[in-house]
């Protein structure tokens, strides 16, 4: 994954299960770009144990 900012190839920081702390999130990832120093957190929806 590319940064917004500056377009360099972030770097993996590892992923955290949230699902017991969140009720729309299972799982967040961070990321960090090592050439302007950007943080994102990418967080992944629950699945609906409903659905087919």
């Amino acid at each position: 994954m590319r940064c917004w900012h500056c377009s360099n190839e972030l770097i993996w920081g590892g992923d955290h299960d949230i699902e017991e702390d969140n009720e729309d999130y299972d799982m967040v990832t961070n990321l960090s770009c090592p050439k302007c120093e950007s943080y994102v957190e990418v967080y992944r929806k629950k699945e609906d144990m409903n659905e087919d």
